[in-house]
């Protein structure tokens, strides 16, 4: 071999074992690339875990408070209601007197509230036409004056010079509601 190609030879050489090292480290490099963003990835998704897990929990307790505070909402939409229904059905008894009772009622209201020449409106749903009442004994007393029609559920209101008394059967229960509502509801309740 002469020195040409000695040189050639030593070249090549150097040439592969440079191609050789270059190689090594660009897989070395490259594996150091590829473990980092392993590592990076398992730390991101180790933290997006712990994140989501956190985020799960905390929507849980949202959503069981949300759904405790509806469950007390319902409780006690569903008691007002109860004791509603029992202030609307002592009006709805007051209201299906038989006409005696009503009577008896309607002339108590009027003895109690009305003073001489009042007018006295009776409820649309009375039993008795304003004719009827004229015939009772307190009307002709007081000398007042009875119009049917009113636009109120059960009872009767009064018109006097001095004041309008609302003494229909939903004013006296609404009053009544507004004394025992409470009272009412303890004892349902309780």
């Amino acid at each position: 071999m002469d020195g040409k190609d000695k040189i050639i030879e030593e070249i090549l050489s150097e040439a592969t074992n440079y191609q050789l090292e270059v190689t090594k480290k660009a897989d070395d490099d490259y594996q150091v690339v590829v473990d980092k963003a392993q590592t990076l990835a398992k730390e991101n998704l180790d933290k997006n875990e712990q994140a989501f897990k956190l985020e799960q929990e905390e929507m849980l307790k949202r959503r069981s408070v949300l759904a405790g505070l509806d469950g007390k909402k319902l409780y006690l939409s569903t008691k007002t209601q109860a004791v509603d229904d029992v202030f609307n059905n002592a009006l709805k008894k007051l209201n299906n007197l038989d006409k005696s009772a009503y009577r008896s009622v309607i002339t108590r209201l009027i003895k109690e509230n009305a003073t001489s020449n009042s007018t006295v409106i009776l409820a649309k749903n009375c039993p008795f036409t304003a004719n009827e009442v004229m015939t009772f004994d307190i009307v002709k007393e007081l000398d007042l004056k009875i119009k049917d029609g009113g636009d109120f559920n059960g009872g009767v209101t009064i018109e006097s010079q001095n004041a309008d008394i609302n003494v229909s059967f939903e004013a006296i229960i609404m009053g009544l509601k507004e004394k025992y509502e409470t009272y009412v509801a303890e004892k349902l309740f309780d």
